[in-house]
């Protein structure tokens, strides 16, 4: 997901531009964890066919978050001191924060939906 923005505070290099932001680091905020790692609640910004079954949790390893220009590009939330995007979605682009393939039958099941779009 963090190579969708504009740039990110863990290097130099431009990201791809395809969301309009900046992916900054976790710190100098009143955050319980860093790395951010563990199952973590999520709340929805915007409704998605994609999450047709009841989804509530996912599993995320990470020291940074995206900032959205666009509160509008934001999809999903989690918190970690901070509310921030856990998943971001612009026209036919998708990306999420989490690893999907550590959240078990949350993760299976969005990646099977996903498929099929």
């Amino acid at each position: 997901m963090q190579l969708l923005f504009d740039s990110s505070e863990e290097g130099h290099k431009s990201g791809l531009s395809l969301i309009k932001g900046t992916v900054k680091k976790f710190y100098n905020i009143d955050s319980p964890c860093i790395p951010n790692m563990g199952w973590r609640s999520i709340e929805f910004k915007k409704d998605e066919l994609l999450f047709k079954d009841d989804f509530t949790r996912f599993y995320f390893v990470h020291s940074y978050y995206a900032s959205c220009e666009q509160p509008s590009d934001i999809w999903i939330t989690s918190k970690n001191g901070i509310e921030y995007a856990a998943a971001v979605k612009s026209e036919n682009i998708f990306g999420v924060q989490f690893h999907p393939e550590k959240s078990h039958i949350y993760g299976k099941t969005l990646l099977k939906h996903l498929i099929h779009l």
